[in-house]
């Protein structure tokens, strides 16, 4: 009788072992994917910080500018459409929004309006792109060059 509980155990414990197998490998498919979506929640999370520090950054960039606008009597809605589409057209040639604020900002030092100041910024946007200079450094040189300092100019 011993014996039949012996083989009955053996016998149990071998039907057994595939299904143990299988359930080992189910599990550590389970574990490589859960792995896996770790990593890509990682990924995910990574890139929605990175953009929501894009956006408040852009939004500094704006309100900077926006600021600076105002202490000079230029700030307008008229004139922040404006930028806004002189923006969109300048992105064709590689201009950042960043840079064209930036422009924007430097030229409202040396132009009281508003026409003359983005007119500038596009100009010294075309420069800037075949040159490789910066918009604002441009823009700068430019500005300084309507007040009679044109070695700047010159060298551009």
């Amino acid at each position: 009788m011993a014996n039949v509980a012996v083989n009955a155990t053996i016998s149990a414990r071998d039907a057994a072992s595939g299904n143990i197998n299988k359930v080992n490998k189910s599990l550590k498919a389970l574990q490589i994917g859960f792995g896996a979506a770790a990593a890509a929640g990682a990924v995910l999370a990574k890139l929605t910080l990175d953009a929501v520090k894009a956006a408040v950054d852009d939004e500094m960039s704006n309100a900077r500018l926006n600021a600076a606008l105002k202490a000079r009597g230029l700030l307008t809605d008229g004139l922040s459409k404006a930028i806004q589409r002189q923006t969109l057209e300048l992105a064709a040639l590689g201009i950042t929004d960043d840079q064209v604020r930036a422009g924007i900002e430097a030229g409202s030092r040396f132009f009281a309006d508003q026409e003359t100041i983005l007119r500038a910024n596009a100009v010294a946007a075309d420069v800037a792109a075949v040159t490789g200079a910066d918009l604002a450094e441009v823009i700068q040189t430019i500005g300084k060059a309507t007040q009679g300092q044109t070695r700047g100019l010159r060298a551009l």
